[in-house]
């Protein structure tokens, strides 16, 4: 019984070894591809900059510019952590 236990917990211990391993991985590509995201948010920031900032010809009957699309990076969001501690309190007792 005993060496059936000790086989048990290696077994589980190196199946633990492998998933921690694979989530390291994992997170650090997750990592690379947000840092890629960002990057090419200010590349398409930058070239809606220069765009707009430049003298586009339009259409002779419309002579309109639309507005720039700014496209927000989630990492640059601030978040507003002011609040009410009575109100969410009241707020958590209320939905009873």
């Amino acid at each position: 019984m005993s060496r059936f236990l000790s086989r048990g917990n290696v077994r589980l211990g190196s199946e633990l070894l492998e998933t921690k391993k694979k989530f390291e991985i994992m997170k650090t590509e997750i990592e690379k591809f947000q840092n890629q995201r960002s990057s090419l948010i200010e590349k398409i920031n930058s070239v809606n900059d220069a765009i707009n900032d430049s003298n586009v010809l339009t259409n002779v009957f419309e002579n309109s510019i639309k507005p720039k699309v700014e496209i927000i990076d989630h990492k640059k969001i601030k978040k507003n952590n002011t609040l009410d501690i009575n109100s969410e309190v009241a707020n958590i007792f209320a939905k009873k």
